[in-house]
C-alpha cells in the first residue's frame, strides 16, 4: 500500500495540475483576438480547414498591387495575385486539424489550452526524469502560475504550442535513453521525439536554437557513449532532416533557404532584425533586449528566482548546467532581436521559462530535503504552494479585463464601419485586421504600398504618395466606395495630408474618425 501511494500521489498531482491548466486557460481564452499575429493564425487555420490554402484572396488584389490584406499575409509569389501567409505553417495546420476534427470553426481556440496543458505535463515529466518527482511537480506548479504563461496560453500565439512540442521531444528523448538500448521501441521513441522537436521549427524558426540543447540532453541522460547508439543516431537524423526540410520549404515558399516572412522582400522592415547593438541599445522598434529579458524574468518569477539560483547550484550539477544552457539557447536569438521581450513580445521567452521553472523546482526540493522531518517539509510545501498561486486571482481578473476590453474594441470597430457599404474599401493602419475580419470589409493595407528595392536594400517611400493616389483613383473610377480612418495622432506616412491634397474627405454623419474619400 505504501508503494502504491508513493506512485499514485505524484501521478494524481500531475493530473490535477494538467487539468487545472486546461480549465483555466480555456475559461479565459481570447476567442476574438485583436492582435495581427493572432488574427493571422486564426484566419489561416480557418482557410486551411475550408481547403482554401494560405493565400488571402481579396478580389481587389492583382499582380504588382497586393495591397488588400491582413498584416499576417504579405508573402509574394510572383505567379499569384494574392499575398500568402507570412508565418511558419505548422500552427495553422494544427488549428485546421482541430476545426476539421470537431466540425466547428470555434474549435481552433481549443488548441492553446490543450497545448498549455501538454506543456505543464511534459514539464512535470521532464523534472521527474532528470531529478525526481517533486522537482517536476514544483516546476509544473510554477509554470501554471507564471503570468506570462497564462497570458500567452489564453490567446492564439505560437510560443506555448511550440514549447509544448519542444519539451515533449525532450521527454521522449529522455525516456528513450532510459530504455534498454536494443529495444526497437526505444529507437521509435527517439524518432518520435526528434519529430516533435522538428515540428517546432515549422512553428517558430527560432526553435532551431534548441538543437545544441537537445544534443546536450543526450549527453546528460545517456553519456558520451550514447551518440554511438542507433536510437540517438535516429534522433539526430530526424532532427537534421527537419532542418533540411525547413530550408527546402523556405526556398519553395519564401524564395530562398534563408528567406522568410520576416524578410524585407515580403513586407518586413528594411532594417536588420538581429544586431549585437540591440542587446543593450535601442533598435528601430524598441531594443535593449537583454535588460528587457531581465525585467520580464523578475516580473514573472519575483521571489522564486532565489530558489532558481539555488537550483543552479544543486546537485547533480550536470542537470543544472543543462537547464541553464537550455534557457540560454532559447533566449539567445532574443538577446539581439529588434523587438525586445516586453509587452506582447514577452511571449518570446516562454519556452526558456520552462527551464527556469525546472530550476525553481530543483531549488525548492534542495531546501526541503534539508529540513529535519516530514512535518516541516509538508509545512514548507504548503507555504510555498500558497505563495506561488497567491497572485492567480489577480492574473485571472487581468485576463478577464483584457478579454472585455478586446471585445469592446471589436464592437467599436464594427459600429464604426456599419454605415459603410458592403463593397467598401477602408484604409486604416491601426484597425486594418479588425475591419477585415470582424467588419467584413475589404481593407487597403497602405502600410505595405511602398515597394522594396533589393539593390538599395530599402523601401522606396518616395513612391508612396503616387501609388496610393493611383490606387484610390482606380477604386473610385470603378464605383467602389472608399473610406479612411484617422487612427493616429501622427498619421502613418502623412496619409491624411496626402488624401487631403488629392481628394475630398467627408466626415461620417455618425461622428468618429472615419471619412469618406471622394474625388475633388
Amino acid at each position: 500500500m505504501k508503494l502504491r501511494a508513493h506512485v499514485h500521489l505524484p501521478l494524481l498531482l500531475v493530473i490535477i495540475l494538467t487539468s487545472s491548466t486546461a480549465f483555466l486557460t480555456s475559461s479565459y481564452q481570447l476567442v476574438h483576438p485583436d492582435i495581427s499575429d493572432s488574427i493571422g493564425y486564426v484566419q489561416a487555420s480557418h482557410q486551411l480547414a475550408r481547403g482554401e490554402g494560405l493565400a488571402f484572396a481579396d478580389p481587389h488584389n492583382r499582380i504588382g498591387r497586393r495591397y488588400y490584406t491582413l498584416y499576417a499575409f504579405k508573402v509574394v509569389h510572383p505567379e499569384s495575385p494574392y499575398p500568402y501567409f507570412s508565418f511558419p505553417p505548422a500552427l495553422p495546420l494544427l488549428g485546421a486539424a482541430m476545426e476539421r476534427l470537431v466540425g466547428d470553426p470555434a474549435a481552433v481556440h481549443a488548441l492553446p489550452p490543450l497545448t498549455a496543458a501538454l506543456l505543464v505535463a511534459v514539464t512535470c515529466l521532464l523534472g521527474m526524469l532528470l531529478v525526481n518527482k517533486w522537482v517536476g511537480l514544483w516546476a509544473g506548479l510554477a509554470l501554471l502560475a507564471t503570468p506570462g504563461f497564462l497570458q500567452f496560453s489564453t490567446a492564439f500565439w505560437s510560443e506555448v504550442p511550440s514549447a509544448s512540442f519542444l519539451y515533449l521531444g525532450f521527454v521522449l528523448c529522455a525516456v528513450s535513453l532510459r530504455c534498454p538500448r536494443d529495444e526497437p521501441w526505444a529507437i521509435g521513441l527517439a524518432g518520435v521525439g526528434g519529430l516533435a522537436v522538428g515540428t517546432t521549427f515549422f512553428m517558430r524558426f527560432s526553435n532551431a536554437s534548441a538543437v545544441p540543447a537537445l544534443l546536450a540532453l543526450v549527453w546528460v541522460a545517456g553519456g558520451r557513449a550514447a551518440f554511438r547508439q542507433w536510437r540517438v543516431i535516429w534522433l539526430i537524423s530526424v532532427v537534421a532532416a527537419a532542418l533540411v526540410a525547413l530550408l527546402i520549404f523556405n526556398a519553395i515558399y519564401y524564395g530562398g533557404p534563408f528567406v522568410t516572412g520576416y524578410s524585407p522582400i515580403h513586407g518586413w522592415y528594411d532594417q536588420p532584425a538581429f544586431s549585437l547593438a540591440y542587446a543593450f541599445d535601442e533598435s528601430f522598434v524598441n531594443g535593449r533586449s537583454v535588460p528587457a529579458i531581465g525585467a520580464e524574468l523578475v516580473r514573472d518569477f519575483g521571489w522564486l528566482l532565489l530558489f532558481a539560483l539555488l537550483g543552479v547550484i544543486a546537485r547533480p550539477r550536470l542537470v543544472s548546467g543543462w537547464l541553464v544552457s537550455l534557457a540560454m539557447c532559447l533566449l539567445a536569438p532574443y538577446t539581439i532581436y529588434a523587438f525586445a521581450a516586453e509587452g506582447i513580445n514577452a511571449r518570446f521567452v516562454i519556452p526558456a521559462w520552462v527551464a527556469v521553472c525546472l530550476l525553481v523546482g530543483r531549488g525548492i526540493t534542495a531546501v526541503s530535503t534539508r529540513l529535519p522531518g516530514k512535518a516541516w517539509r509538508w509545512l514548507l510545501g504548503l507555504v510555498l504552494a500558497a505563495g506561488i498561486v497567491r497572485n492567480l486571482p489577480f492574473e485571472l481578473a487581468r485576463l478577464q479585463a483584457r478579454n472585455e476590453a478586446t471585445q469592446a474594441q471589436i464592437d467599436q470597430v464594427k459600429q464604426m464601419v456599419a454605415s459603410t457599404e458592403p463593397n467598401a474599401v477602408i484604409l486604416s493602419y491601426v484597425f486594418n485586421d479588425l475591419i477585415a475580419v470582424y467588419g467584413h470589409r475589404s481593407v487597403l493595407n497602405y502600410r505595405h504600398i511602398s515597394p522594396y528595392d533589393p539593390v538599395s536594400g530599402a523601401y522606396q517611400h518616395s513612391e508612396f504618395e503616387g501609388l496610393l493616389v493611383e490606387e484610390i483613383n482606380q477604386l473610385l473610377d470603378q464605383g467602389t466606395p472608399v473610406y479612411y480612418i484617422l487612427d493616429r495622432d501622427v498619421p502613418l506616412y502623412d496619409s491624411y495630408e496626402i488624401l487631403m491634397r488629392h481628394f475630398m474627405l467627408i466626415p461620417s454623419l455618425n461622428g468618429g474618425p472615419i471619412y469618406q474619400v471622394r474625388n475633388l
